[in-house]
């Protein structure tokens, strides 16, 4: 994350990164279950939240879901959580490496960084009303926002250590600048694969002795095709009734316990008097207590508001905040608007941003709902907790269905009122619909479902309960030699040709290190040469197998050089070595970026080396998604 992170920002700019990296996490909400409620990731007897590390992976997956439009494969899936995971380390790592290091910063010294900030201000001054609009739409408190950079401020304390004790040196800059920039001006010469394929004649017995020593390779794989029937508590709660009795019922059992109730919400104005370089806090209390006298003695409190106010997002508006429930208002400010009533005056109130006098302009909240407001809400709970009694009362009885009826799921369906379904042919490591399920896979080539040719047990998916017969099994084979003759002849036609091009390829090698013009040797094999082209070291219009050949060749002013290489997809690669272009050393940008890599570098190793001391437990195994 810190790498890169600072790749591609400095100072300020990576702390406000940082922090909203971090809060990334913390906004994507979803819902996971934990094997037996054991933390994920413990680092030298620390948790780390399961909910953050859940979140993060979801968050990635919410990302991969566009790539795979028919589902993320289970492999690409734990790479994924792995990742995740093991970024939480490396940050627990470096929390608690910079804590035992020392490494501290005051409350000012965190607020002045978040004042500078730009996200945080409004016509160029810093506002406690944005300050708390940024959290609450980050989820968070203003106390959690703080913290958060806070926290990032430390770590960035830490990576610019590394990023300032790094550095190359103008020798490093000039060299790899005029290797990295190096251009060469070549003529190229192809003697592709694919026209050589129709020229080989295999041996009468060359296919047939390929598939019997290499059997193994032509195995197809077990397949198994599946009944199934599923409860789905969405489809049961279709089938309830729910009368308006019960509807009022609950209603009025909810209203009793609070559910159906509005949260308590408050308008207040209020007028900072900041702490600043330029008003200590001695200073900012005395002018604050003097502004409350003046409201006491009768002065419009958005009239001061306005005059005297530091807060920049509600000075326009005579102070005034908004309605609002208390949630990103710091603890204090939050404590004191609170605890008071309607058009009171507060004594003036310490937070960190400086010394606040608060009026209460209006409470409300606290009232029930009413009832055809939240008419579809009850009857959503209701149906909702009919359908899953129903379909604990299904499960019970299907389980038993199932084991006595185990020939077939014709009388478990008819009791459920589902029909039977059938999935098409998957594998053991892949498949559609319910069979993209590892659990479902599993059952169906289990010992019980596959060779006893019994009914499975209840089988829950993400809430649905659902039962598999095997339909038809198709067991691993061999292929015959007919149905692979095909590709054996294509892949040995291709094996062949690319060891003609080979051959070829270095003959007309050895022509041109002999004094034959590439124009010549073309000629002779009904091929042409390309026209000059210039290609740079980095660029890749050519196989980086080309590139790396000609670049290593030897060039010598005024007389052309040759090279050659056989390609990945068999053609061989000539080329007639024009000219070569000496690069430009590094500019200071570019040695600060090489500098900043060779920090990312160090600091990659830094972590390693940390977790190798630390004392790490992870258990990618209690991170299950639903």
């Amino acid at each position: 994350m810190l790498q890169n992170i600072r790749d591609n920002a400095r100072g300020v700019g990576a702390i406000i990164m940082l922090g909203l990296l971090i809060i990334a996490f913390a906004i994507w909400g979803i819902d996971f279950q934990f094997g037996a409620n054991q933390p994920v990731v413990t680092v030298n007897g620390k948790e780390v939240s399961n909910n953050l590390i859940a979140n993060a992976y979801q968050q990635q997956i919410q990302r991969f879901q566009e790539f795979y439009p028919n589902g993320i494969p289970d492999v690409a899936q734990e790479e994924l959580k792995q990742n995740v995971i093991d970024s939480f380390v490396r940050s627990e790592l470096l929390n608690q490496h910079v804590v035992e290091q020392g490494y501290a910063l005051s409350n000012a010294s965190v607020m002045d960084a978040i004042r500078d900030l730009p996200a945080f201000q409004l016509d160029g001054k810093f506002s406690t009303t944005q300050f708390d609009f940024r959290a609450r739409t980050a989820g968070m408190t203003q106390d959690g926002l703080f913290n958060e950079f806070r926290d990032s401020m430390l770590l960035q304390q830490l990576s610019n250590g590394f990023v300032n004790s790094s550095f190359i040196t103008p020798a490093e800059a000039m060299l790899r600048g005029r290797l990295e920039s190096e251009q060469r001006t070549i003529r190229e010469l192809r003697v592709p694969v694919s026209t050589l394929i129709s020229t080989v004649t295999l041996d009468d017995n060359a296919i047939a002795d390929d598939y019997e020593f290499n059997n193994d390779d032509y195995l197809t794989e077990e397949m198994v095709r599946i009944d199934y029937i599923e409860l789905d508590p969405a489809k049961l709660g279709e089938r309830v009734d729910i009368s308006d009795e019960a509807l009022q019922q609950r209603y009025e059992q909810g209203v009793d316990a609070d559910e159906y109730s509005s949260p308590e919400q408050r308008n207040a104005r209020h007028i900072l008097v900041a702490i600043n370089d330029d008003r200590d806090d001695e200073t900012a209390r005395s002018e604050a207590s003097a502004l409350r006298d003046r409201i006491l003695a009768g002065e419009e409190f958005a009239s001061l508001a306005s005059e005297y106010s530091d807060d920049a997002g509600s000075k326009p508006a005579g102070g005034e905040l908004g309605w609002n429930n208390g949630e990103g208002y710091v603890g204090p400010f939050r404590d004191a608007l609170f605890s008071m009533t309607e058009d009171q005056i507060s004594e003036p109130i310490k937070t960190r941003f400086g010394y606040h006098i608060i009026k209460v302009e209006g409470i409300r909240g606290n009232e029930p709902k009413p009832f055809e407001d939240v008419r579809d809400q009850i009857e959503a709970e209701l149906r909702n907790d009919a359908a899953l009694d129903r379909l604990s009362e299904l499960v019970i009885e299907l389980d038993e269905l199932v084991y006595d009826i185990d020939d077939s799921l014709t009388t478990a369906a008819e009791e459920a009122e589902v029909e039977v379904q059938q999935l098409p042919w998957f594998t053991r490591a892949s498949g559609t619909g319910i069979a993209t399920y590892p659990e479902v896979r599993d059952a169906a080539f289990s010992e019980q479902v596959l060779n006893d040719r019994l009914n499975s047990t209840s089988i829950n998916l993400d809430g649905k309960i659902v039962y598999l017969r095997l339909n038809d099994h198709r067991p691993s084979r061999t292929m015959t030699l007919e149905e692979v003759s095909p590709r054996i002849e294509m892949r040995l036609r291709r094996e062949a040709a690319s060891q003609q091009a080979l051959v070829l390829g270095n003959d007309l090698l050895a022509k041109l290190n002999s004094g034959s013009s590439i124009d010549t040797v073309a000629g002779e094999v009904d091929l042409s040469a390309g026209e000059l082209k210039t290609v740079a070291r980095l660029e890749q219009s050519l196989p980086i197998e080309a590139r790396n050949e000609l670049f290593a060749t030897d060039y010598e002013e005024g007389r052309y050089s040759y090279g050659g290489v056989a390609l990945p997809n068999g053609d061989f690669f000539l080329f007639e070595l024009h000219g070569v272009e000496t690069g430009e050393p590094l500019n200071a940008a570019a040695a600060q970026d090489v500098a900043r890599a060779n920090a990312n570098s160090e600091l990659a190793a830094y972590i390693a080396s940390l977790r190798e001391a630390a004392d790490v437990e992870v258990r990618p195994d209690q991170l299950i998604t639903r």
